[in-house]
């Protein structure tokens, strides 16, 4: 699993980057005010926001794979969306992207995960596969599944990633 990184990789799943579509100009910064009103999506869009603003001072990287960027595109994406994948495929280094038999290795795997089947099993695995240190997801079902570390991984929210990355940047 020879990983080409320099830095700390963070996996942002499907609805992470659903989220940073849907919202994008909020979480580029292009926008000041952020648009949604639940309390929930407001403060992990608000995490978005920041931890996209203070990548260039942090020691890591955004990081996907063809998988998850296949996955987005699928269905009927807005034009919204697509202009926000493109900017986000162009932060993605495909020189990070594992091989196929190191991600299949990795779902047969007996792992203490409940997810190995489905396809967040398999973006569990690619993330690993890739030595992604986050992995950055909404959905709790994964969260509780993976008891928030994977092997070493964190499986979190954004805003959990966030507080634990600013400790490492203070500390660094």
């Amino acid at each position: 699993m020879g990983q080409l990184r320099k830095s700390m990789l963070i996996y942002l799943d499907a609805n992470v980057v659903q989220y940073c579509a849907d919202y994008g100009d909020f979480v580029f910064g292009v926008t000041a005010d952020c648009p949604a009103s639940d309390p929930v999506l407001r403060r992990e869009l608000l995490a978005l926001r920041e931890l996209a603003r203070i990548e260039q001072f942090g020691a890591w990287e955004f990081a996907t794979s063809p998988l998850l960027l296949k996955e987005i595109r699928a269905g009927m994406p807005t034009s919204e969306q697509l202009r926000t994948y493109a900017i986000l495929e162009e932060s993605f280094s495909p020189e990070t992207w594992p091989d196929e038999r190191d991600v299949e290795a990795l779902v047969q795997k007996a792992a203490p995960w409940s997810l190995r089947s489905g396809p967040d099993g398999r973006h569990l695995a690619v993330a690993l596969a890739m030595g992604a240190s986050w992995f950055l997801t909404n959905d709790a079902g994964i969260i509780e599944a993976t008891a928030a570390t994977l092997e070493g991984m964190h499986v979190a929210r954004p805003s959990e990633c966030l507080s634990g990355i600013g400790v490492g940047l203070l500390l660094g």
